[in-house]
Parts: C-alpha cells; structure tokens; sequence
C-alpha cells in the first residue's frame, strides 16, 4: 500500500475514477459499476485498481518507475503458469504510468495488456486491452472482501424487512 501523498496512489484514485466513466469500456462490454483501489484481501492477486459491472472485471497496475515496471513483469501473476492455473484476476488489464514513460512501456509491456497514461492532470488509453478469460473465482473473493469491510460478516439482507430468527 502506497502512502496517501505519493503519485502511485493519487494515480490508484485516478485509475479508479476512470474506470468508472462510459468512455472507459471496452467494446461490448457495459459501463463499470464499481471500483477499488489497493485492496489488500486474502488469496490472490491484489491489483492497484479493480473494477467490475458484475459480468466482467478490469484491472489496473500503476507503474511510476521503470524499476517497478519491471518488477511487475516477474509478478507469478504474471506467469503462463498462473493463467494456465487461473490464478489470474481482470478480463481487462491496464498499465497505467506517467507521460514521461510512455515510450518506454510501449517498448517492454506485455502485447495483450493495454496502456493508460497520465497527462495534464487526465488520462488518455494508448492501447486497448486484448480480454482475458480470468478466473471468476478471484473476482468473487475480492467482492466479499469488499462486502467483508464494508458491511461486516455473518449479515442476512432481508429486502423484504421482515426479521429473521
């Protein structure tokens, strides 16, 4: 987890809002309806941002260095084994970095991953994300780790309003 004033996590806030907004789909896919920002939860890839509309997820890495760049690319999440294991989380996958490294990622990124960058306080997608078919698994477990949270544990929605014993 970043600290609060550092640029990956003003970019993690920004990521996510993005993410957020119609113009951030991808073809055929409907608008994102929620989204987190490093969430730690147990098992496992924990992505900088996290979004989904309920059938299809995204996520984003926020990368301010080369040095973490490259560090991201030895990630085990990263590996043919855990996309042949589905260890995986986000049916579509961002980097997202400062201008300065643009030219840089393009170079080294990953062909079916896409790019996002930051400029002038807004950010533009370079490069769109191929799909990836993720585990749906994960996904679940980072949304009960958000209703965990949020909510509590042991709750029982009763849309009705009749109390159960």
């Amino acid at each position: 987890m970043s600290a609060t004033n550092s640029l990956h996590y003003q970019l993690c806030c920004e990521g996510a809002k993005y993410l957020l907004q119609p113009r951030a789909k991808e073809p055929y896919q409907s608008q994102n309806k929620w989204a987190t920002v490093e969430l730690v939860c147990m098992g496992g890839e924990m992505p900088d941002v996290w979004a989904t509309n309920a059938s299809t997820s995204t996520i984003i890495e926020v990368k301010t260095s080369m040095s973490d760049f490259r560090r991201d690319k030895k990630k085990y999440y990263r590996s043919e084994q855990a996309e042949k294991t589905g260890m995986t989380v986000g049916n579509y996958r961002y980097y997202l970095v400062p201008d300065e490294m643009t030219e840089k990622v393009l170079e080294e990124m990953p062909e079916t991953w896409g790019l996002l960058v930051w400029s002038k306080n807004k950010i533009t997608r370079i490069k769109t994300s191929s799909y990836f078919n993720a585990n749906k698994d994960w996904d679940m477990f980072i949304i009960c780790s958000i209703l965990g949270r949020e909510i509590g544990l042991h709750k029982v929605f009763n849309y009705r309003k009749i109390k159960t014993k």
